[in-house]
Protein backbone atom coordinates (compact mmCIF):
# COMPACT_ATOMS: atom_id res chain seq x y z
CA UNK A 1 0.00 0.00 0.00
CA UNK A 2 1.30 3.43 -0.92
CA UNK A 3 1.16 6.43 1.36
CA UNK A 4 0.89 8.73 -1.64
CA UNK A 5 -1.48 7.74 -4.49
CA UNK A 6 0.36 7.02 -7.72
CA UNK A 7 -1.48 9.64 -9.78
CA UNK A 8 0.04 12.37 -7.57
CA UNK A 9 3.46 11.51 -8.99
CA UNK A 10 2.47 12.68 -12.45
CA UNK A 11 -0.56 14.98 -11.98
CA UNK A 12 1.08 17.46 -9.57
CA UNK A 13 4.27 17.94 -11.66
CA UNK A 14 2.26 18.11 -14.90
CA UNK A 15 -0.02 20.78 -13.43
CA UNK A 16 3.00 22.71 -12.10
CA UNK A 17 4.73 22.77 -15.49
CA UNK A 18 1.49 23.66 -17.29
CA UNK A 19 0.84 26.50 -14.82
CA UNK A 20 4.42 27.71 -15.29
CA UNK A 21 3.95 27.76 -19.06
CA UNK A 22 0.56 29.47 -18.82
CA UNK A 23 1.96 32.09 -16.44
CA UNK A 24 4.85 32.87 -18.78
CA UNK A 25 2.58 33.09 -21.82
CA UNK A 26 0.25 35.41 -19.89
CA UNK A 27 3.12 37.60 -18.71
CA UNK A 28 4.50 37.81 -22.25
CA UNK A 29 1.07 38.74 -23.58
CA UNK A 30 0.59 41.46 -20.97
CA UNK A 31 4.00 42.97 -21.73
CA UNK A 32 3.58 42.42 -25.49
CA UNK A 33 6.80 40.37 -25.71
CA UNK A 34 5.35 37.04 -26.89
CA UNK A 35 7.25 35.55 -29.81
CA UNK A 36 6.68 32.32 -31.69
CA UNK A 37 9.75 30.74 -30.07
CA UNK A 38 8.58 31.62 -26.57
CA UNK A 39 5.10 30.34 -27.30
CA UNK A 40 6.38 27.02 -28.64
CA UNK A 41 8.72 26.55 -25.67
CA UNK A 42 5.95 27.34 -23.19
CA UNK A 43 3.45 25.18 -25.07
CA UNK A 44 5.86 22.26 -24.65
CA UNK A 45 5.44 22.64 -20.89
CA UNK A 46 1.86 21.36 -21.36
CA UNK A 47 3.12 18.08 -22.86
CA UNK A 48 3.05 15.91 -19.68
CA UNK A 49 -0.48 17.06 -18.95
CA UNK A 50 -1.79 16.34 -22.43
CA UNK A 51 0.18 13.21 -23.37
CA UNK A 52 0.21 10.71 -20.51
CA UNK A 53 2.74 8.16 -21.71
CA UNK A 54 5.68 6.70 -19.80
CA UNK A 55 8.24 7.82 -22.38
CA UNK A 56 6.95 11.40 -22.24
CA UNK A 57 7.15 11.44 -18.44
CA UNK A 58 10.68 10.03 -18.43
CA UNK A 59 11.98 12.35 -21.16
CA UNK A 60 10.35 15.43 -19.66
CA UNK A 61 11.59 14.49 -16.19
CA UNK A 62 15.17 14.14 -17.41
CA UNK A 63 15.12 17.36 -19.44
CA UNK A 64 13.53 19.46 -16.69
CA UNK A 65 15.90 17.91 -14.14
CA UNK A 66 18.86 19.01 -16.26
CA UNK A 67 17.38 22.52 -16.46
CA UNK A 68 17.07 22.62 -12.67
CA UNK A 69 20.71 21.57 -12.26
CA UNK A 70 21.70 24.26 -14.77
CA UNK A 71 19.75 26.83 -12.72
CA UNK A 72 21.56 25.62 -9.59
CA UNK A 73 24.91 26.26 -11.29
CA UNK A 74 23.71 29.74 -12.28
CA UNK A 75 22.83 30.47 -8.63
CA UNK A 76 26.32 29.37 -7.57
CA UNK A 77 27.84 31.67 -10.21
CA UNK A 78 25.74 34.56 -8.88
CA UNK A 79 26.90 33.71 -5.35
CA UNK A 80 30.50 33.88 -6.52
CA UNK A 81 29.87 37.25 -8.16
CA UNK A 82 28.09 38.53 -5.05
CA UNK A 83 30.99 37.52 -2.83
CA UNK A 84 33.30 39.26 -5.31
CA UNK A 85 31.52 42.56 -4.79
CA UNK A 86 28.77 42.65 -7.42
CA UNK A 87 25.47 44.00 -6.12
CA UNK A 88 22.03 42.85 -7.22
CA UNK A 89 18.71 41.82 -5.68
CA UNK A 90 19.72 39.29 -3.03
CA UNK A 91 16.18 38.14 -2.14
CA UNK A 92 15.25 37.12 -5.67
CA UNK A 93 18.55 35.37 -6.26
CA UNK A 94 19.31 33.61 -3.01
CA UNK A 95 15.84 33.06 -1.50
CA UNK A 96 13.44 32.55 -4.39
CA UNK A 97 16.03 30.98 -6.69
CA UNK A 98 16.98 27.96 -4.54
CA UNK A 99 13.33 27.31 -3.63
CA UNK A 100 12.44 27.28 -7.34
CA UNK A 101 15.41 25.03 -8.18
CA UNK A 102 14.61 22.52 -5.42
CA UNK A 103 10.91 22.47 -6.35
CA UNK A 104 11.76 21.98 -10.02
CA UNK A 105 14.20 19.18 -9.23
CA UNK A 106 11.77 17.34 -6.94
CA UNK A 107 8.94 17.57 -9.47
CA UNK A 108 11.27 16.42 -12.25
CA UNK A 109 12.33 13.38 -10.22
CA UNK A 110 8.69 12.68 -9.41
CA UNK A 111 7.73 12.83 -13.08
CA UNK A 112 10.62 10.55 -14.05
CA UNK A 113 9.67 8.12 -11.27
CA UNK A 114 6.09 8.01 -12.54
CA UNK A 115 7.25 7.26 -16.07
CA UNK A 116 9.71 4.64 -14.87
CA UNK A 117 7.10 2.92 -12.71
CA UNK A 118 4.53 3.00 -15.50
CA UNK A 119 6.97 1.40 -17.94
CA UNK A 120 7.82 -1.42 -15.51
CA UNK A 121 4.41 -2.23 -14.06
CA UNK A 122 2.26 -1.13 -16.98
CA UNK A 123 0.22 0.91 -14.50
CA UNK A 124 -3.05 2.15 -16.00
CA UNK A 125 -3.50 5.90 -16.07
CA UNK A 126 -6.66 7.40 -14.65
Amino acid sequence: MRLIPFYCFYIIPALFFAALGAFDIGADLIHQKLTVGNFVFNALLFTPLLIRKAIVFKAFGIISGLFSLYFAVIILVFLNQYLGGARFNVFETFVIGPVFVITLLLLSVSLFYAGYTMSIKKTPII
